[in-house]
């Protein structure tokens, strides 16, 4: 930490608790761990800032590349787009004008499915006269 060796640590501990005085030595250890909070916050914050700065950055050079003008294939591309465009557009109308130059057939209706039944033969009448 610091470049601060165990010795030299050892060796400020003592001068801060001779310089301090033993009863004032929690406070004085608390408020340095306060500092040393902040001063951690701080620098975070900082440092995500710069982040965000750089990023944005990065992010203007990336759309001004993009968003070059006068860049020869690209006015080429738009040309041809266009072009596919209006053929497609031409081939649709013509599709429609022949769907709606041909006479449109009418379907004959539909036979109806017949299923054969067997037919039972008609049962006897009986007659008055006749004994079985």
């Amino acid at each position: 930490m610091f470049g601060i060796g165990a010795l030299e640590f050892f060796l400020i501990g003592i001068v801060a608790l001779l310089a301090i005085g033993p009863g004032e030595m929690p406070r004085a250890l608390y408020n340095l761990g306060r500092m040393m909070r902040k001063l951690r916050q701080f620098s975070a914050d900082i440092q995500s800032g710069l982040d965000q700065i750089t990023e944005e950055a990065e992010l203007d050079e990336i759309a001004k590349e993009a968003n070059k003008a006068g860049d020869e294939l690209m006015d080429f591309r738009i040309e041809q787009q266009e072009a596919l465009e209006e053929r497609d557009k031409k081939e649709q109308t013509q599709k429609k004008k022949k769907s709606a130059s041909k006479p449109k057939k009418k379907k004959a209706p539909a036979k109806k499915k017949t299923t054969a039944k067997k037919k039972r033969p008609a049962p006897k009448k009986k007659t008055a006269g006749a004994k079985s």
